[in-house]
């Protein structure tokens, strides 16, 4: 009898650890390719969280020139989310070419704020980075731009206006 006492003990802890654990896994930041882009096939936080992506105007922001970029010119970004009531925030943001190509390259706020995700080829939150002040969260990195003119470059995010339950329902 107890034998299988501390069998049923094996089996169910990992159950236990799955489902308390389930909406709390990705505090420290996506687990990469959810920005919604070509490149990461339109996935976005919906894969995880529930909800509709819904698409929204002028929540990234940078100081790269109307005219384009210069090739090898590092810019900031700076991706801000709002949302009445959110308790978390979290993001993915990438930067693809016309072809859903990865391109440029991603360096971490020093505030710690932001960590790499999908192989370096995207950027999001930590779980430092999650607080909103009141309705809207901001995070600020700098991107530097390719080497060679690859023409358009379009940047990418997905956004989570998280209810702070602890779970992936009600999330935004």
């Amino acid at each position: 009898m107890k034998k299988n006492y501390s069998l049923f003990i094996a089996l169910l802890s990992p159950a236990v650890f799955v489902l308390f654990f389930a909406g709390t896994l990705y505090h420290g930041g996506s687990p990469g390719g959810k920005t919604g882009s070509p490149g990461d096939n339109g996935s976005t936080c919906t894969a995880c969280h529930s909800g509709t992506a819904n698409n929204v105007d002028a929540w990234i922001t940078t100081d790269i020139p109307e005219l384009g970029y210069v090739v090898g010119e590092t810019y900031t970004i700076t991706a801000t989310g709002t949302h009445a009531g959110v308790g978390r925030f979290g993001f993915e943001l990438t930067a693809e070419d016309q072809n859903g190509n990865k391109v440029g390259q991603f360096a971490v706020s020093p505030d710690g704020q932001t960590q790499f995700a999908n192989g370096n080829h995207a950027i999001t939150h930590t779980s430092s980075g999650i607080t909103p002040d009141g309705d809207t969260k901001s995070w600020s990195f700098q991107w530097t731009a390719p080497d060679t003119d690859l023409g358009i470059i379009t940047f990418y995010a997905s956004f989570n206006a998280a209810n702070a339950n602890g779970g992936t329902s009600g999330d935004v």
